[in-house]
Protein backbone atom coordinates (compact mmCIF):
# COMPACT_ATOMS: atom_id res chain seq x y z
CA UNK A 1 0.00 0.00 0.00
CA UNK A 2 2.83 2.40 0.45
CA UNK A 3 3.07 2.53 -3.76
CA UNK A 4 -0.40 3.09 -4.07
CA UNK A 5 0.25 5.70 -1.00
CA UNK A 6 2.84 7.34 -3.16
CA UNK A 7 0.83 7.39 -6.19
CA UNK A 8 -1.61 9.14 -4.67
CA UNK A 9 0.75 11.77 -2.85
CA UNK A 10 2.55 12.73 -5.54
CA UNK A 11 -0.78 13.45 -7.93
CA UNK A 12 -1.78 15.90 -4.76
CA UNK A 13 2.04 17.72 -5.06
CA UNK A 14 1.58 17.67 -8.57
CA UNK A 15 -2.38 19.85 -8.15
CA UNK A 16 -0.38 21.97 -5.83
CA UNK A 17 2.10 23.06 -8.17
CA UNK A 18 -0.82 23.28 -10.65
CA UNK A 19 -1.97 26.27 -7.83
CA UNK A 20 1.15 27.88 -8.10
CA UNK A 21 1.45 27.69 -11.15
CA UNK A 22 -1.33 29.06 -12.50
CA UNK A 23 -2.82 30.65 -9.67
CA UNK A 24 -2.41 31.94 -5.93
CA UNK A 25 -2.24 30.52 -2.13
CA UNK A 26 -4.88 32.09 0.02
CA UNK A 27 -4.41 35.59 1.86
CA UNK A 28 -3.67 34.70 5.26
CA UNK A 29 -0.75 31.77 3.76
CA UNK A 30 0.95 34.43 2.57
CA UNK A 31 1.42 36.18 6.01
CA UNK A 32 3.31 32.61 7.34
CA UNK A 33 5.19 32.55 4.43
CA UNK A 34 6.21 36.20 4.86
CA UNK A 35 7.54 35.23 8.74
CA UNK A 36 9.26 31.81 7.51
CA UNK A 37 11.44 34.50 4.62
CA UNK A 38 11.96 37.25 7.03
CA UNK A 39 13.19 34.27 9.41
CA UNK A 40 15.23 32.21 7.02
CA UNK A 41 16.89 35.62 6.28
CA UNK A 42 18.21 36.08 9.49
CA UNK A 43 15.73 38.62 10.81
CA UNK A 44 14.16 36.76 13.43
CA UNK A 45 10.39 35.50 14.04
CA UNK A 46 9.36 39.17 12.48
CA UNK A 47 6.83 40.40 10.36
CA UNK A 48 8.99 42.53 7.88
CA UNK A 49 12.84 43.19 8.43
CA UNK A 50 13.86 45.20 11.64
CA UNK A 51 10.56 44.73 13.15
CA UNK A 52 9.64 43.28 16.65
CA UNK A 53 9.18 40.19 17.65
CA UNK A 54 6.13 38.70 16.87
CA UNK A 55 3.84 35.98 16.74
CA UNK A 56 1.21 36.50 13.95
CA UNK A 57 2.25 32.80 12.80
CA UNK A 58 0.82 30.64 14.71
CA UNK A 59 2.06 27.40 13.08
CA UNK A 60 5.68 27.53 15.27
CA UNK A 61 7.15 23.75 13.68
CA UNK A 62 5.44 24.25 10.37
CA UNK A 63 6.81 28.10 9.88
CA UNK A 64 10.31 26.11 11.08
CA UNK A 65 10.18 23.64 8.74
CA UNK A 66 9.23 26.40 5.81
CA UNK A 67 12.24 28.68 6.95
CA UNK A 68 14.46 25.63 6.75
CA UNK A 69 13.55 24.94 3.04
CA UNK A 70 14.42 28.76 2.52
CA UNK A 71 17.37 29.08 4.17
CA UNK A 72 18.04 26.02 1.35
CA UNK A 73 16.73 29.00 -1.30
CA UNK A 74 13.69 26.59 -1.61
CA UNK A 75 10.56 28.77 -2.12
CA UNK A 76 8.15 28.72 1.10
CA UNK A 77 5.30 27.33 -1.40
CA UNK A 78 7.06 25.22 -3.15
CA UNK A 79 8.00 23.89 0.85
CA UNK A 80 4.75 24.17 1.88
CA UNK A 81 3.29 21.59 -1.44
CA UNK A 82 6.21 19.08 -0.24
CA UNK A 83 5.33 19.18 3.44
CA UNK A 84 1.71 18.59 2.65
CA UNK A 85 2.47 15.88 0.54
CA UNK A 86 4.11 13.96 2.87
CA UNK A 87 1.09 14.34 5.03
CA UNK A 88 -1.15 13.07 2.20
CA UNK A 89 0.79 10.00 1.80
CA UNK A 90 0.56 9.39 5.88
CA UNK A 91 -3.30 9.63 5.22
CA UNK A 92 -3.93 8.09 2.14
CA UNK A 93 -1.56 5.02 3.69
CA UNK A 94 -3.51 4.57 6.89
CA UNK A 95 -6.67 4.34 4.59
CA UNK A 96 -5.36 2.27 2.70
CA UNK A 97 -3.93 -0.49 4.91
CA UNK A 98 -5.31 -3.37 6.59
CA UNK A 99 -7.17 -5.84 4.64
CA UNK A 100 -6.56 -9.00 2.62
CA UNK A 101 -5.48 -8.25 -0.70
CA UNK A 102 -8.48 -11.05 -1.48
CA UNK A 103 -11.16 -8.81 0.17
CA UNK A 104 -12.25 -7.03 -2.92
CA UNK A 105 -15.14 -5.10 -1.41
CA UNK A 106 -12.50 -3.75 1.55
CA UNK A 107 -10.28 -2.87 -0.70
CA UNK A 108 -12.87 -0.57 -3.05
CA UNK A 109 -14.11 0.95 -0.06
CA UNK A 110 -10.25 1.77 1.53
CA UNK A 111 -9.59 3.20 -2.08
CA UNK A 112 -13.33 5.70 -2.18
CA UNK A 113 -12.11 6.57 1.05
CA UNK A 114 -8.03 7.72 -0.14
CA UNK A 115 -9.67 9.59 -2.99
CA UNK A 116 -11.88 11.68 -1.19
CA UNK A 117 -9.17 12.64 0.62
CA UNK A 118 -8.64 15.09 -2.47
CA UNK A 119 -12.17 16.74 -1.77
CA UNK A 120 -11.51 17.03 2.37
CA UNK A 121 -10.78 20.05 4.25
CA UNK A 122 -7.52 19.35 5.08
CA UNK A 123 -6.16 18.62 1.69
CA UNK A 124 -8.55 21.67 -0.18
CA UNK A 125 -6.63 23.88 2.46
CA UNK A 126 -3.50 22.19 2.23
CA UNK A 127 -3.03 23.26 -1.64
CA UNK A 128 -4.06 26.96 -0.80
CA UNK A 129 -1.04 27.43 1.39
CA UNK A 130 -1.74 26.16 4.63
CA UNK A 131 -0.56 23.30 7.29
CA UNK A 132 -3.46 21.55 7.55
CA UNK A 133 -2.98 18.71 5.14
CA UNK A 134 0.53 17.97 7.09
CA UNK A 135 -1.29 18.50 10.20
CA UNK A 136 -4.51 16.40 10.34
CA UNK A 137 -2.37 13.66 8.78
CA UNK A 138 0.22 13.81 12.32
CA UNK A 139 -3.53 13.81 14.15
CA UNK A 140 -4.74 10.59 12.16
CA UNK A 141 -1.13 8.91 12.59
CA UNK A 142 -1.18 9.64 16.44
CA UNK A 143 -5.02 8.10 16.55
CA UNK A 144 -4.12 5.28 14.14
CA UNK A 145 -0.96 4.58 17.04
CA UNK A 146 -3.53 5.37 19.62
CA UNK A 147 -5.96 2.20 18.58
CA UNK A 148 -2.75 -0.01 17.65
CA UNK A 149 -2.90 -3.72 19.15
CA UNK A 150 0.82 -2.76 19.56
CA UNK A 151 1.90 -1.59 23.24
CA UNK A 152 4.58 0.15 21.76
CA UNK A 153 2.46 2.69 19.40
CA UNK A 154 0.25 3.35 22.02
CA UNK A 155 3.02 4.12 24.85
CA UNK A 156 4.58 7.06 21.94
CA UNK A 157 1.12 8.32 22.00
CA UNK A 158 2.53 11.36 23.57
CA UNK A 159 5.38 12.37 21.81
CA UNK A 160 2.93 12.46 18.91
CA UNK A 161 0.41 14.68 21.10
CA UNK A 162 3.92 17.36 21.69
CA UNK A 163 4.07 16.92 17.95
CA UNK A 164 0.56 18.46 17.31
CA UNK A 165 0.93 21.30 19.82
CA UNK A 166 3.76 22.26 18.29
CA UNK A 167 2.63 22.63 15.18
CA UNK A 168 -0.40 24.22 15.80
CA UNK A 169 -1.80 25.82 19.50
CA UNK A 170 -4.85 24.15 19.31
CA UNK A 171 -2.84 20.77 18.97
CA UNK A 172 -2.52 20.91 22.66
CA UNK A 173 -6.12 20.48 23.28
CA UNK A 174 -6.25 17.99 20.95
CA UNK A 175 -2.96 16.30 22.10
CA UNK A 176 -3.88 16.19 25.63
CA UNK A 177 -7.08 14.61 24.78
CA UNK A 178 -5.73 11.88 22.37
CA UNK A 179 -2.86 11.62 25.53
CA UNK A 180 -5.60 10.97 28.06
CA UNK A 181 -7.43 8.32 26.02
CA UNK A 182 -4.09 6.23 25.68
CA UNK A 183 -3.78 5.88 29.21
CA UNK A 184 -6.35 4.19 29.83
CA UNK A 185 -5.59 1.67 26.70
CA UNK A 186 -1.76 1.56 28.29
CA UNK A 187 -3.55 0.41 31.43
CA UNK A 188 -4.89 -2.33 30.14
CA UNK A 189 -2.59 -3.63 28.04
CA UNK A 190 0.61 -2.77 30.90
CA UNK A 191 2.46 -0.25 29.21
CA UNK A 192 1.28 2.91 31.54
CA UNK A 193 3.97 3.54 33.05
CA UNK A 194 5.98 3.93 30.05
CA UNK A 195 3.64 5.97 28.99
CA UNK A 196 3.44 8.19 31.69
CA UNK A 197 7.36 8.79 31.10
CA UNK A 198 7.36 9.57 27.70
CA UNK A 199 3.96 12.63 28.79
CA UNK A 200 6.72 13.17 31.25
CA UNK A 201 8.87 14.39 28.24
CA UNK A 202 6.14 16.30 26.07
CA UNK A 203 5.68 18.34 28.98
CA UNK A 204 8.95 19.43 29.79
CA UNK A 205 9.09 19.93 25.77
CA UNK A 206 6.04 21.91 25.75
CA UNK A 207 6.82 23.95 28.73
CA UNK A 208 10.25 24.53 27.68
CA UNK A 209 9.13 26.01 24.40
CA UNK A 210 6.45 27.84 26.02
CA UNK A 211 8.73 29.96 28.78
CA UNK A 212 11.11 30.42 25.61
CA UNK A 213 8.31 31.79 23.71
CA UNK A 214 7.03 34.21 26.19
CA UNK A 215 10.79 35.25 27.10
CA UNK A 216 10.88 36.24 23.01
CA UNK A 217 7.42 37.44 22.32
CA UNK A 218 6.69 39.11 25.77
CA UNK A 219 3.60 37.88 25.73
CA UNK A 220 1.58 34.68 26.69
CA UNK A 221 -0.41 33.77 23.29
CA UNK A 222 0.04 34.21 20.27
CA UNK A 223 -1.24 37.51 18.81
CA UNK A 224 -4.27 36.20 16.19
CA UNK A 225 -5.79 34.02 19.44
CA UNK A 226 -5.95 37.78 21.26
CA UNK A 227 -7.54 39.08 18.38
CA UNK A 228 -10.33 35.80 17.91
CA UNK A 229 -11.39 36.32 21.40
CA UNK A 230 -12.53 39.66 21.06
CA UNK A 231 -16.36 40.26 20.53
CA UNK A 232 -19.84 40.20 22.04
CA UNK A 233 -23.24 38.29 22.65
CA UNK A 234 -23.45 34.47 21.87
CA UNK A 235 -20.01 32.88 21.39
CA UNK A 236 -18.86 33.61 17.77
CA UNK A 237 -18.19 30.24 16.79
CA UNK A 238 -21.16 28.46 17.76
CA UNK A 239 -22.74 29.13 14.04
CA UNK A 240 -19.65 27.93 12.56
CA UNK A 241 -19.74 24.76 14.69
CA UNK A 242 -23.35 23.92 14.28
CA UNK A 243 -23.10 23.91 10.52
CA UNK A 244 -19.97 21.91 10.86
CA UNK A 245 -21.82 19.28 12.50
CA UNK A 246 -24.62 19.42 10.20
CA UNK A 247 -22.71 19.46 7.04
CA UNK A 248 -19.95 16.96 7.93
CA UNK A 249 -20.63 15.32 11.69
CA UNK A 250 -24.48 14.42 11.18
CA UNK A 251 -23.87 13.33 7.31
CA UNK A 252 -21.07 10.68 8.00
CA UNK A 253 -22.64 9.71 10.96
CA UNK A 254 -25.35 8.68 9.53
CA UNK A 255 -23.09 6.63 6.69
CA UNK A 256 -21.70 4.70 9.50
CA UNK A 257 -24.82 4.07 11.12
CA UNK A 258 -26.52 2.48 7.85
CA UNK A 259 -23.55 0.41 7.34
CA UNK A 260 -23.57 -1.22 10.46
CA UNK A 261 -26.89 -1.70 9.99
CA UNK A 262 -27.09 -3.09 6.55
CA UNK A 263 -24.11 -4.75 5.68
CA UNK A 264 -24.00 -7.43 8.71
CA UNK A 265 -22.05 -8.46 11.96
CA UNK A 266 -18.41 -7.34 12.38
CA UNK A 267 -15.31 -9.57 13.07
CA UNK A 268 -14.14 -9.62 16.77
CA UNK A 269 -11.03 -8.33 16.03
CA UNK A 270 -12.74 -5.60 13.53
CA UNK A 271 -15.23 -5.33 16.44
CA UNK A 272 -12.45 -4.45 18.81
CA UNK A 273 -11.05 -1.94 16.88
CA UNK A 274 -13.61 0.28 15.33
CA UNK A 275 -14.96 0.46 19.02
CA UNK A 276 -11.03 2.11 20.29
CA UNK A 277 -11.38 4.55 17.00
CA UNK A 278 -15.16 5.77 18.32
CA UNK A 279 -13.65 6.19 22.00
CA UNK A 280 -10.36 8.06 20.05
CA UNK A 281 -12.58 10.45 18.33
CA UNK A 282 -13.80 11.73 21.60
CA UNK A 283 -10.81 14.13 21.79
CA UNK A 284 -11.81 15.39 18.16
CA UNK A 285 -14.82 16.45 19.38
CA UNK A 286 -13.39 18.24 21.99
CA UNK A 287 -11.22 19.89 19.64
CA UNK A 288 -13.39 21.42 17.66
CA UNK A 289 -15.70 22.22 20.73
CA UNK A 290 -12.66 24.48 21.81
CA UNK A 291 -13.24 26.70 18.74
CA UNK A 292 -16.55 27.66 19.58
CA UNK A 293 -15.49 30.88 21.82
CA UNK A 294 -13.42 32.33 19.25
CA UNK A 295 -13.67 34.24 15.92
CA UNK A 296 -13.81 31.93 13.11
CA UNK A 297 -11.45 33.93 11.10
CA UNK A 298 -9.12 32.38 8.79
CA UNK A 299 -10.93 28.85 9.01
CA UNK A 300 -10.69 28.36 4.78
CA UNK A 301 -12.86 25.03 3.96
CA UNK A 302 -13.45 24.57 7.65
CA UNK A 303 -9.70 23.97 8.11
CA UNK A 304 -9.77 24.02 12.23
CA UNK A 305 -11.73 20.84 12.06
CA UNK A 306 -10.27 19.08 9.38
CA UNK A 307 -8.61 16.72 11.77
CA UNK A 308 -11.91 15.45 13.15
CA UNK A 309 -13.63 15.29 9.45
CA UNK A 310 -10.77 12.90 8.39
CA UNK A 311 -11.02 11.06 11.66
CA UNK A 312 -14.99 10.51 11.10
CA UNK A 313 -14.33 9.21 7.82
CA UNK A 314 -11.60 7.17 8.42
CA UNK A 315 -14.22 5.61 10.87
CA UNK A 316 -16.95 5.04 8.40
CA UNK A 317 -14.30 3.71 5.82
CA UNK A 318 -13.30 1.02 8.72
CA UNK A 319 -16.62 0.07 8.62
CA UNK A 320 -17.52 0.05 5.53
CA UNK A 321 -14.71 -2.26 4.98
CA UNK A 322 -14.97 -4.45 7.94
CA UNK A 323 -18.58 -5.03 7.79
CA UNK A 324 -19.50 -8.35 6.26
CA UNK A 325 -22.85 -9.08 4.38
CA UNK A 326 -24.00 -12.02 5.06
CA UNK A 327 -26.09 -12.48 1.45
CA UNK A 328 -23.50 -10.30 -0.35
CA UNK A 329 -26.59 -8.21 -1.47
CA UNK A 330 -25.03 -5.59 -4.33
CA UNK A 331 -28.23 -3.69 -3.73
CA UNK A 332 -27.07 -3.16 0.59
CA UNK A 333 -23.33 -2.37 -0.61
CA UNK A 334 -24.82 0.31 -3.20
CA UNK A 335 -27.01 2.30 -1.29
CA UNK A 336 -24.13 3.06 1.62
CA UNK A 337 -21.70 3.69 -1.36
CA UNK A 338 -24.49 6.11 -2.71
CA UNK A 339 -25.07 7.44 1.13
CA UNK A 340 -21.39 8.28 1.23
CA UNK A 341 -21.13 10.42 -1.56
CA UNK A 342 -24.28 12.33 -0.69
CA UNK A 343 -23.06 12.48 2.64
CA UNK A 344 -20.04 14.45 1.26
CA UNK A 345 -21.81 17.03 -0.65
CA UNK A 346 -21.09 19.88 1.33
CA UNK A 347 -17.53 18.59 1.49
CA UNK A 348 -17.48 18.77 -2.49
CA UNK A 349 -19.42 22.17 -2.74
CA UNK A 350 -16.59 23.97 -0.54
CA UNK A 351 -13.73 22.30 -2.50
CA UNK A 352 -15.25 23.53 -5.71
CA UNK A 353 -15.19 27.09 -4.43
CA UNK A 354 -11.53 26.96 -2.95
CA UNK A 355 -10.32 25.25 -6.39
CA UNK A 356 -12.18 28.06 -8.59
CA UNK A 357 -10.47 30.87 -5.94
CA UNK A 358 -7.08 29.40 -6.42
CA UNK A 359 -7.26 29.77 -9.95
CA UNK A 360 -9.67 32.79 -10.12
CA UNK A 361 -7.80 36.02 -10.89
CA UNK A 362 -8.19 39.16 -8.27
CA UNK A 363 -6.20 42.21 -8.22
CA UNK A 364 -3.98 42.16 -5.03
CA UNK A 365 -2.25 38.71 -6.66
CA UNK A 366 -1.19 41.39 -9.30
CA UNK A 367 -0.31 44.57 -7.33
CA UNK A 368 1.82 42.54 -4.59
CA UNK A 369 4.74 42.47 -6.69
CA UNK A 370 4.40 45.81 -8.37
CA UNK A 371 3.45 47.53 -4.86
CA UNK A 372 6.70 45.43 -3.31
CA UNK A 373 9.17 47.28 -6.50
CA UNK A 374 7.90 50.75 -5.65
CA UNK A 375 8.46 50.39 -2.10
CA UNK A 376 12.17 50.28 0.35
CA UNK A 377 13.43 49.99 3.84
CA UNK A 378 12.03 53.64 4.45
CA UNK A 379 8.30 53.05 3.39
CA UNK A 380 5.67 52.58 6.23
CA UNK A 381 2.46 50.75 5.06
CA UNK A 382 -0.49 50.31 7.49
CA UNK A 383 -2.78 47.90 6.48
CA UNK A 384 -6.53 45.62 7.76
CA UNK A 385 -5.28 42.73 5.46
CA UNK A 386 -1.44 41.72 5.78
CA UNK A 387 -1.26 38.74 3.57
CA UNK A 388 -0.80 39.20 -0.07
CA UNK A 389 -1.03 42.64 -0.74
CA UNK A 390 2.39 43.25 1.37
CA UNK A 391 3.87 39.69 1.08
CA UNK A 392 6.54 41.53 -1.79
CA UNK A 393 6.82 44.96 0.61
CA UNK A 394 9.72 45.50 2.20
CA UNK A 395 9.49 48.19 4.63
CA UNK A 396 8.02 48.75 8.21
CA UNK A 397 3.99 47.29 8.43
CA UNK A 398 1.55 48.28 10.91
CA UNK A 399 -1.14 45.44 11.04
CA UNK A 400 -4.46 47.37 12.02
CA UNK A 401 -6.44 44.30 12.59
CA UNK A 402 -3.49 42.88 14.92
CA UNK A 403 -2.56 39.43 13.85
CA UNK A 404 1.16 40.90 13.42
CA UNK A 405 1.37 43.97 15.76
CA UNK A 406 1.03 43.68 19.46
CA UNK A 407 -0.50 46.76 20.29
CA UNK A 408 -3.39 46.70 17.89
CA UNK A 409 -3.85 43.32 18.73
CA UNK A 410 -5.29 44.15 21.94
CA UNK A 411 -6.76 48.54 21.64
CA UNK A 412 -7.69 49.63 18.07
CA UNK A 413 -5.72 51.76 16.30
CA UNK A 414 -5.42 55.04 18.14
CA UNK A 415 -4.36 58.31 16.39
CA UNK A 416 -0.84 58.52 18.66
CA UNK A 417 -0.33 55.17 16.92
CA UNK A 418 -0.66 55.59 13.95
CA UNK A 419 0.94 59.69 13.32
CA UNK A 420 3.89 58.10 15.09
CA UNK A 421 4.05 55.04 12.80
CA UNK A 422 2.96 57.77 10.41
CA UNK A 423 1.95 55.62 7.29
CA UNK A 424 2.72 56.34 3.40
CA UNK A 425 0.09 54.05 2.22
CA UNK A 426 -3.02 52.81 3.95
CA UNK A 427 -5.41 50.07 3.02
CA UNK A 428 -8.08 48.94 4.75
CA UNK A 429 -10.69 46.33 3.95
CA UNK A 430 -14.04 48.28 5.19
CA UNK A 431 -15.33 45.42 6.41
CA UNK A 432 -18.86 46.87 6.48
CA UNK A 433 -17.95 50.59 7.96
CA UNK A 434 -19.00 51.98 4.62
CA UNK A 435 -22.20 52.30 2.87
CA UNK A 436 -21.32 51.06 -0.39
CA UNK A 437 -24.07 53.22 -2.58
CA UNK A 438 -22.64 56.10 -1.34
CA UNK A 439 -19.68 55.62 -2.89
CA UNK A 440 -20.25 57.17 -7.08
CA UNK A 441 -19.84 54.20 -9.24
CA UNK A 442 -18.64 55.64 -12.74
CA UNK A 443 -17.64 52.15 -13.85
CA UNK A 444 -13.74 52.98 -13.05
CA UNK A 445 -11.71 50.72 -10.41
CA UNK A 446 -10.04 53.11 -9.07
CA UNK A 447 -12.24 56.04 -7.55
CA UNK A 448 -10.96 58.81 -5.95
CA UNK A 449 -13.54 60.23 -2.58
CA UNK A 450 -13.38 64.06 -2.68
CA UNK A 451 -16.00 64.61 0.06
CA UNK A 452 -15.23 63.84 3.86
CA UNK A 453 -15.49 59.68 5.30
CA UNK A 454 -18.17 60.04 7.70
CA UNK A 455 -20.62 61.28 4.32
CA UNK A 456 -20.19 57.44 3.82
CA UNK A 457 -20.07 55.68 7.02
CA UNK A 458 -23.39 54.30 8.92
CA UNK A 459 -23.98 57.54 11.62
CA UNK A 460 -24.10 54.25 14.30
CA UNK A 461 -21.00 53.93 13.86
CA UNK A 462 -18.80 57.54 14.28
CA UNK A 463 -18.44 56.88 17.64
CA UNK A 464 -15.81 54.19 16.82
CA UNK A 465 -14.21 57.17 14.49
CA UNK A 466 -13.18 59.02 17.66
CA UNK A 467 -9.46 58.72 19.14
CA UNK A 468 -8.99 57.11 22.00
CA UNK A 469 -11.31 53.99 22.41
CA UNK A 470 -10.94 51.02 24.78
CA UNK A 471 -9.40 47.99 24.83
CA UNK A 472 -11.04 45.73 22.46
CA UNK A 473 -11.96 43.36 25.72
CA UNK A 474 -14.24 45.79 27.04
CA UNK A 475 -15.51 46.61 23.88
CA UNK A 476 -16.59 43.64 22.67
CA UNK A 477 -16.52 44.13 19.01
CA UNK A 478 -14.30 42.04 16.73
CA UNK A 479 -11.27 43.95 15.66
CA UNK A 480 -11.62 43.83 11.75
CA UNK A 481 -14.51 46.34 11.64
CA UNK A 482 -13.13 48.20 14.85
CA UNK A 483 -9.67 48.66 13.19
CA UNK A 484 -11.29 50.13 9.65
CA UNK A 485 -13.63 52.12 11.44
CA UNK A 486 -10.68 53.82 14.29
CA UNK A 487 -8.46 54.27 10.83
CA UNK A 488 -11.18 56.30 9.04
CA UNK A 489 -11.34 58.37 11.53
CA UNK A 490 -7.72 59.11 11.11
CA UNK A 491 -8.04 59.45 7.81
CA UNK A 492 -10.52 61.68 8.24
CA UNK A 493 -8.55 64.00 10.42
CA UNK A 494 -5.88 63.43 8.37
CA UNK A 495 -7.56 64.26 4.84
CA UNK A 496 -5.52 67.05 3.91
CA UNK A 497 -2.15 65.14 3.92
CA UNK A 498 -3.94 61.68 1.92
CA UNK A 499 -5.67 61.03 -1.16
CA UNK A 500 -8.41 58.36 -0.70
CA UNK A 501 -9.40 55.98 -3.09
CA UNK A 502 -12.02 53.47 -3.10
CA UNK A 503 -10.61 50.84 -5.17
CA UNK A 504 -13.08 47.95 -6.94
CA UNK A 505 -12.37 44.31 -5.17
CA UNK A 506 -14.61 41.58 -7.41
CA UNK A 507 -15.31 39.20 -4.28
CA UNK A 508 -18.52 37.26 -2.73
CA UNK A 509 -17.92 39.63 0.34
CA UNK A 510 -17.26 43.54 -0.34
CA UNK A 511 -16.92 46.09 -3.09
CA UNK A 512 -13.88 47.46 -2.10
CA UNK A 513 -11.13 48.58 -0.36
CA UNK A 514 -10.23 51.64 0.92
CA UNK A 515 -6.35 53.34 -0.13
CA UNK A 516 -5.23 56.27 1.30
CA UNK A 517 -1.71 57.55 -0.18
CA UNK A 518 0.48 60.20 1.14
CA UNK A 519 -0.04 63.30 -1.45
CA UNK A 520 3.27 64.07 -1.16
CA UNK A 521 4.88 60.59 -0.89
CA UNK A 522 6.87 60.61 -4.28
CA UNK A 523 4.97 57.12 -5.49
CA UNK A 524 1.68 58.01 -4.83
CA UNK A 525 0.71 58.30 -8.72
CA UNK A 526 2.63 55.13 -9.60
CA UNK A 527 0.77 53.32 -6.90
CA UNK A 528 -2.61 54.58 -8.62
CA UNK A 529 -1.65 53.05 -12.13
CA UNK A 530 0.23 49.97 -10.35
CA UNK A 531 -3.71 49.12 -8.97
CA UNK A 532 -5.44 50.30 -12.38
CA UNK A 533 -2.85 48.13 -14.43
CA UNK A 534 -3.70 45.11 -11.71
CA UNK A 535 -7.39 44.80 -12.44
CA UNK A 536 -6.71 44.89 -15.89
CA UNK A 537 -3.70 42.43 -15.39
CA UNK A 538 -5.30 40.14 -12.50
CA UNK A 539 -5.94 37.00 -14.08
CA UNK A 540 -2.67 36.76 -16.59
CA UNK A 541 -0.32 35.94 -13.44
CA UNK A 542 0.65 33.58 -10.91
CA UNK A 543 2.59 33.12 -7.72
CA UNK A 544 5.38 31.11 -9.66
CA UNK A 545 5.42 34.03 -12.23
CA UNK A 546 6.77 36.41 -9.28
CA UNK A 547 8.62 34.03 -6.90
CA UNK A 548 11.48 31.68 -7.92
CA UNK A 549 11.62 28.27 -7.30
CA UNK A 550 14.90 27.80 -6.14
CA UNK A 551 17.52 30.40 -5.62
CA UNK A 552 15.80 33.15 -4.17
CA UNK A 553 18.18 35.64 -2.76
CA UNK A 554 17.17 37.97 0.58
CA UNK A 555 15.90 41.27 0.28
CA UNK A 556 17.75 43.27 2.70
Amino acid sequence: MKRSAGVLAALYFVLQIAVLSFGFPHEDAFILFKYANDLACGHGIAFYPGGPHAEGATDFLWMIALAGARSLTLDVALAAAALNAVGFFFAARIFLSRRPRRDVRARAARWVGAILLFASPAAVAGFRGFSAMLYSALALVTLDRLVSASAKKTRDVPLYAILLGLVRPDGVILGAGLTLVAAFRARKIGVLRDLIVRAAIAVVIGMTYFVWRWRYFGSLLPLPLYVKEHYGGLPPGLDVTIDWMESTLAPLTIVAVLARVLLGRLRKRDATRIRALGIGLVPFLVHVASFVPSVPSQNIMNRFEAPAALAILWLVIELLAASRVEKRSSLRIGACAIALVVACFPMFRLARFEYDDAFYGNYPNALSHDLGALTDSSTHIAATEAGRVLYFARGPTLDLVGLNTKETALAPPSRKLLRAFDPDVVMIHPAGSIIEPTIPDDGKDVIHIDDALPAHIPPVVWPLMGDDLPPYDRLKLQNVFVAATATEGFLNDERARYDVYAVRFASRFFHFHLYAIKKDWPKKQALVDAIEKAHRESSAHSYLEFSPWVGAKCVE
